[in-house]
């Protein structure tokens, strides 16, 4: 019945620290039963909507007391709030937060995601990096070779990070390229942060973790930066961020010489979940 209600209605099984079983709906956890097991079948085959189905099963059922919900005492899934961040955006994402509650692990959309996220982060280190190195060594995308560019020291190269995906361009942090920084602020524009499998919130957190969090500095600073995934580590499912020169990334601007996975691309693959 697990597999069915999955497929059928989003829901996954999960259990909380106080022991209580339930059911994941979307952004909601209801208390488990089989009345609404039962109930969640009535209405799909009377030809209720999706949606609607949710809401009658919530009128019917018992809200826990935490939207987050502890999960094999290592993260926390929060249900609720990406609905206050991004109300536009609340169907099928589910959240997943250190046990602290302090930082953002990742953001995927459906049950089956988070338990691939999961089942890989259950590896042990010895069986992470093993799943890596074969994965690197039949990586069907784009490897990046390594470029040479004039800045404001000469001509150097910006090489590749050490997967091969990806270039790095952290020794490049204090020159510039036609009278611009390469990276934005030097190595204040590097920064290390859990990878979430969502773009947008990789960029966000990378900003918070410089301090910039106004709008408008930001979408200044776009114009001409963009935030690279320069690397993945596999152990810790974290990846270094750089802040660099659109013209020295971005494959149109730089005439398709920058061409590369990435670290969000590495991340995808590992975990086998898109990233967003």
């Amino acid at each position: 019945m697990g597999s069915t209600l999955k497929n059928l209605l989003g829901c996954w099984r999960f259990m909380n620290s106080s022991g209580q079983k339930g059911l994941f709906f979307l952004n909601y956890p209801v208390l488990y039963s089989d009345e609404n097991v039962v109930n969640a079948f009535t209405r799909m085959n009377s030809g209720t909507s999706f949606h609607a189905l949710l809401e009658g099963i919530l009128k019917s059922v018992s809200l826990t007391t935490e939207s987050k919900v502890l999960l094999r005492e290592r993260y926390y899934l929060d249900f609720r709030l990406y609905k206050i961040d991004d109300p536009k955006n609340q169907s099928g994402v589910i959240n997943l937060f250190s046990k602290n509650y302090d930082e953002l692990v990742l953001r995927v959309q459906n049950a089956e995601e988070l338990e691939a996220f999961i089942t890989i982060d259950n590896l042990t280190s010895v069986e992470k990096a093993n799943r890596h190195q074969k994965l690197l060594a039949g990586v069907s995308g784009p490897r990046y070779t390594p470029q040479s560019v004039q800045t404001s020291a000469g001509k150097v190269t910006v090489p590749a990070n050490s997967s091969g995906l990806a270039p790095d361009y952290a020794s490049l942090a204090n020159q510039t390229y036609n009278g611009k920084d390469i990276i934005y602020n030097g190595s204040d524009g590097i920064t290390k942060i859990q990878l979430t499998g969502v773009r947008d919130l990789d960029f966000q957190i990378a900003y918070e973790a410089m301090g910039i969090t106004d709008s408008a500095t930001i979408k200044a600073i776009e114009k001409k930066y963009v935030w690279h995934h320069a690397d993945f580590d596999p152990l810790t499912g974290q990846g270094q961020m750089q802040l660099v020169l659109r013209d020295l990334h971005d494959t149109k601007l730089a005439g398709n010489t920058f061409v590369h996975t990435g670290g969000a691309g590495e991340w995808s693959l590992f975990y086998g979940i898109t990233y967003r």
